[in-house]
């Protein structure tokens, strides 16, 4: 299924956190302003300066750069529309052992120069905008044309008293649309001209619920900005928080027919071992007579119980991603 293979290379810890890989555990429809969380099959834009603005700061300095690459010298677009053809988990060698998506994505836009590549990239969870953007939501920003003196509203993941993260909606208002906004921090002429165009962190907004003169002012990607008004009349689910209406899902009868497969399976002996998620803090022994820690090896437990959660809230955007978690 999904969850098998370890990170490969280096050695592992002894165990990890339920946070090292809860992030792609999710079994809700996705929320207005949820960071992605690649399912196989999905329909992407992919933004090569915000990959590069990543890798900046990674640990991990060999990862490719499509965009140096792939195809001839400046023959890529700022944003280009991929398809996610191969995913799987990994367990980061970056000393953090978090999991990773490793995905495999195609450029799937014949007007692109390179249309029909396939790179491959590992995508975490994401503090900063996410450089893979669901295409729905980047067609929507961009269509918005955002401009200055406009109010937006953004979510912020904060922590909350035990730590744990909560969507937070601050209100603001674009203040700057610059080029030079997504030039900062290049160290020569040349990389900063190879970005400029790019809608990476191209607008800048000052917060009007946040106090702190270093945080009132920041710089975004137009597929982070939501309109004002949509804190108040957007749709929302059972708990009260804003859901992403226009993400595309799993139509209701493949649903409901893979539900009942999900059914049939945990009726079976066979597959009790995969009914429920596997805590982290489970450990099995080994045949040398030692224990192992399941989530130390397994950068993803994912189970059938958690399917059939996914199923029922319609977390699915294509029968892909159903078939990569296991049926």
């Amino acid at each position: 299924g999904a969850g098998a293979g370890a990170g490969a290379g280096g050695s592992l810890r002894a165990r990890r956190s339920h946070a090292a890989y809860s992030w792609l555990l999710r079994d809700e429809s996705p929320k207005l302003g949820d960071s992605y969380v690649p399912q196989l099959g999905d329909e992407v834009v992919y933004v090569p300066h915000g990959h590069h603005a990543f890798l900046e700061h990674s640990v991990n300095k060999a990862a490719d750069r499509p965009w140096l690459s792939l195809g001839a010298p400046g023959s890529w677009r700022h944003a280009e529309p991929a398809r996610v053809c191969e995913m799987r988990y990994a367990i980061s060698q970056d000393g953090r052992d978090e999991t990773v998506a490793v995905l495999r994505l195609r450029l799937a836009d014949p007007a692109s120069s390179n249309f029909g590549a396939e790179f491959t990239i590992e995508l975490p969870r994401l503090e900063d905008a996410d450089f893979l953007v669901p295409a729905h939501r980047y067609r929507a920003a961009s269509a918005r044309l955002w401009r200055t003196d406009d109010r937006c509203a953004v979510c912020w993941q904060d922590a909350g008293a035990d730590g744990a993260l909560t969507d937070a909606w601050y209100r603001g208002v674009v203040v700057g649309e610059t080029s030079e906004a997504n030039e900062r921090g290049e160290t020569s002429g040349a990389a900063a001209a190879a970005w400029r165009g790019s809608p990476w962190n191209a607008l800048t907004v000052e917060y009007y619920n946040i106090s702190d003169p270093e945080d009132k002012t920041q710089d975004h990607s137009f597929w982070e900005l939501h309109d004002e008004e949509i804190l108040g009349r957007g749709a929302k689910n059972d708990k009260g928080e804003l859901v992403d209406a226009d993400a595309p899902r799993l139509d209701d009868a493949t649903s409901r027919k893979l539900s009942d497969r999900v059914r049939r399976a945990r009726a079976k002996p066979a597959y009790d071992v995969f009914v429920d998620e596997i805590e982290a803090n489970a450990s099995f022994p080994q045949r040398d007579g030692s224990d192992a820690n399941y989530c130390a090896l397994v950068p993803v437990p994912v189970c059938l119980d958690l399917v059939a959660r996914r199923l029922r809230n319609r977390y699915y955007r294509s029968i892909g991603g159903v078939l990569h978690d296991g049926l």
